[in-house]
């Protein structure tokens, strides 16, 4: 799913996060934070979606 994703939207970043399960926001929260914190600060995407 993840490869479909990213050929239909170049430039899409995503992560796999070990030991998660559906809601991996609450079962590996450190984690998850982590990445979305990297996100931000390499300027995440505009209000258009665009890197």
């Amino acid at each position: 799913m993840l490869k479909l994703a990213q050929r239909r939207m170049p430039g899409l970043e995503a992560a796999i996060v070990p030991g998660a399960d559906h809601i991996a926001a609450m079962s590996q929260p450190e984690d998850v934070n982590g990445q979305i914190i990297r996100f931000l600060q390499k300027g995440g995407a505009d209000k258009n979606g665009d890197r």
